[in-house]
């Protein structure tokens, strides 16, 4: 007979995925100061010229404005983009 596992480590589970996105949404926060920080102090000045408002629209313009604004390299335009959808969602 095979045991259940007990409710704790759910707990302890959703505790680390919790963590793992505490982290996450650090790291993209940190690497927004580093690359654009110098001249848009504040995200949400970024945010305003987005045109339309379905999440898929506002990637591709900002994947397309980030790709000839200082941000070439596609791993860091996706990090920075994540993190300004994220904040555009709260």
């Amino acid at each position: 007979m095979r045991r259940r596992p007990r409710n704790g480590w759910w707990a302890v589970r959703i505790a680390l995925l919790v963590a793992i996105g505490a982290a996450t949404a650090a790291a993209a926060e940190s690497t927004f100061n580093e690359h654009c920080g110098k001249c848009h102090a504040r995200p949400t000045s970024v945010l305003r010229g987005l045109k339309g408002n379905a999440e898929p629209e506002r990637r591709k313009v900002l994947d397309k404005f980030l790709s000839t604004h200082h941000a070439e390299d596609p791993k860091l335009r996706a990090e920075i983009i994540d993190y300004l959808i994220r904040l555009s969602a709260q």
